[in-house]
């Protein structure tokens, strides 16, 4: 996981922070980062999800 991941969950969390007028746990930044980097580790192989 790269340090890109984490400042874009950070970004994302922050987002829905705002929206929802509440507050994530930390565990959901280190949670978010791992899907996108892993994610993005399945774009750039190539790997394609059915719909």
């Amino acid at each position: 996981m790269s340090l890109e991941d984490i400042r874009v969950a950070t970004q994302i969390l922050n987002y829905a922070e705002d929206i929802f007028n509440t507050k994530v746990s930390d565990s959901k930044v280190i949670a978010l980062s791992d899907h996108i980097h892993s994610a993005l580790e399945r774009y750039n192989s190539g790997v394609e999800l059915k719909k």
